[in-house]
């Protein structure tokens, strides 16, 4: 499980513990919510509907089970951010700062360039690449 990487500065002490805690309610909610709606995907309308009056709060409505459905991927995604500083601090230590710093920008290069290539064409930042006639066709639909 990657988020038992235990850190060696003192100050980041506290995340592994607190990482490893997260990791593992991801991973126990995640198994409850299988093995409790596991047959209630084959169920009829009214079952459904029945399920959810049952789950329904009279001042809060469905907030409660949204905060339990959703707690799998959010203690996931947590205990991923509390890695992430331990891998940092890790390879910080471990190669120095100039090391380090070449890493730093390779990655965020890679990361510009992956998003550049995984957004859409209308939301990019840069100049457009459209032609002249796909900026006519584009004035016609709106």
């Amino acid at each position: 499980m990657h988020f038992v990487l235990l850190a060696t500065g003192a100050g980041l002490r506290f995340l592994s513990p607190l990482g490893l805690f997260c990791g593992l309610v991801s991973v126990v909610s995640g198994v409850v919510l299988h093995s409790q709606h596991q047959g209630i995907a084959q169920g009829s309308a009214g079952e459904g509907h029945t399920y959810l009056s049952e789950r329904s709060h009279d001042i809060y409505g469905f907030q409660y089970l949204a905060l339990f459905f959703s707690l799998p991927k959010a203690m996931f995604l947590w205990s991923i951010a509390l890695l992430v500083p331990q891998v940092l601090f890790i390879l910080y230590a471990s190669i120095g700062m100039i090391g380090f710093s070449a890493l730093v920008f390779f990655f965020a290069w890679f990361a510009l360039v992956f998003l550049y290539k995984l957004v859409p064409a209308s939301f990019h930042w840069f100049p457009s690449r459209n032609t002249p006639e796909d900026n006519r066709e584009l004035a016609t639909i709106v």
